[in-house]
Order: structure tokens, then sequence, then C-alpha cells
């Protein structure tokens, strides 16, 4: 997949990372890394919120799909820079065309990157991606994302169950509530971020 000039064809046109380290200066509480995309970007401050007084909440967030070899590049370095009692892990949303799109090569390239997260950290929770509605349409799934939603998240939910890990179920989190989400379908009004936030704090919360 990767050709002579180094072209990658399972990018998208622009790709991201956006990264956070909580108070980097100082080791005085536990530390927890969110692992994610842009839903994990927006729900991050709420979490951070919560979390604060307990544990310092980092983030890497990034649109890369599991199959892109820099994905792993930026996970050890970022990964590697502090000591985490939990990280929490979710990756779906990304990389639905060319050769990321078939569930099997997603799921190598997720567990690839599993077995890489658990050599740092063994308290680790997958996480399941959220629903994507039709923009201007938000109680109107967007079916050809959502069956490839749903089937990422089953192959997920097995990977969990044959690693011993627990799994945050974000989808069920906010399904039945459309209205959360903004016009573009995608992502999330302040109450839903705020509402998937309670679920992660909920959720790391036995590691802390």
């Amino acid at each position: 997949m990767t050709m002579e000039n180094g072209f990658f064809e399972a990018r998208e046109c622009i790709e991201w990372t956006r990264t956070e380290w909580d108070n980097a200066n100082s080791g005085s509480l536990p530390r927890v890394l969110l692992i994610g995309d842009s839903i994990t970007n927006h729900y991050y401050p709420f979490a951070r919120d919560l979390l604060k007084g307990k544990v310092y909440t980092d983030k890497y967030v990034t649109s890369k799909c599991t199959i892109d070899p820099f994905f792993m590049k930026e996970l050890d370095l970022y990964i590697s820079e502090y000591p985490y009692v939990c990280v929490h892990f979710n990756n779906g949303l990304h990389g639905f065309e060319g050769p990321a799109e078939p569930v099997q090569n997603y799921i190598e390239g997720y567990e690839r990157l599993l077995q890489r997260v658990l050599l740092y950290c063994p308290n680790t929770i997958l996480a399941t991606s959220t629903p994507v509605s039709l923009p201007g349409e938000l109680h109107t799934l967007k079916q050809e994302i959502h069956v490839k939603v749903l089937e990422r998240n089953e192959a997920v939910k097995a990977l969990a169950q044959r690693y011993g890990l627990a799994v945050n179920d974000l989808f069920s989190c906010v399904i039945d509530f459309p209205e959360l989400h903004v016009d573009d379908g995608a992502h999330f009004k302040d109450e839903g971020s705020s509402r998937l936030a309670e679920q992660v704090c909920a959720a790391v919360g036995s590691f802390i």
C-alpha cells in the first residue's frame, strides 16, 4: 500500500494530529491517556475537567486510520513520554474508503496498535465508535457508514474479549439521542460531548 515515492494511498486528503499533556511539568498525580479522533478531541476538555484533582488527563487524537504506519510512529512517541495508569483507546470513524475500508484490514491494524499500547499500559479500555447521521437529518443514520461502524464495533468487542479488556460502549451512550449531534451528523454539541465524557470518566475510574 506504500508507493515508491512514499505516497500512502490509504490517507485522506488532509491528515491531522492533536496532542495535549495536562500539567506536563508535574508528576504529583497519575496520568490517563485518551486516544481517539475528533470525537475524543471534543469530549476531552469535559473529561479533563471531570477528572481534575484525581489524575492528569492527556490526549493523542488523530485522523489516521489504523493501517497507516505513521500512526504507530506517533503512538510510540506520545505514549512513551509519561507512565499511564489507564489508556482509553478509540479509532473507527476514518478510513472508510480504499485499502483501509475492509473490516479485516481495519482490525488487523487496530490489533497491531493495541499490542503496542499494551506494552506501555496493560490497563487499556477499548471504546466503540459513535453513530453518524446524515448532515441536516439528525434522526436519519448515514446508512453506508452506519453499517461499517457497526461492523467495526463488533470487531473491536471481539478483540477486547480475546485480550480480556473492558469495552466502553460509546455507541450505545448516544445512539438514542440524535439531537445531540451537530448538523454535520458526525460530531456532537457540548451536551453530547459532556455525556460521552461522563461515560469515559466512569470507565477509567476503576483504574485511578
